[in-house]
């Protein structure tokens, strides 16, 4: 299914295509309100759209990326354990 976010994959496919676990992706669903889904129909059939779900995939890597190198200062580390 098409929409104008790209094409609308399932759990499975998502699953798949990026070596997830159904598990990870309802939990991403269920706790991450920026998690990119649509609930259609009554018995939570899970929809991701392919564009959002990239959009949101490197937003996460550069969020990581750049907390991940969070470098303290010079004065930073010489001023540890003198307070």
């Amino acid at each position: 299914m098409e929409t104008g976010n790209g094409k609308l994959l399932s759990v499975d496919e998502v699953s798949k295509t990026y070596n997830l676990s159904r598990y990870t992706i309802y939990t991403l669903i269920k706790t991450d309100s920026t998690f990119p889904c649509l609930n259609i129909g009554l018995k939570k059939n899970y929809r991701i759209p392919s564009q959002l779900l990239e959009a949101w995939l490197d937003q996460r890597i550069k969020e990581r990326h750049y907390y991940g190198f969070n470098v303290p200062s010079a004065e930073q580390l010489f001023n540890t354990g003198r307070n």
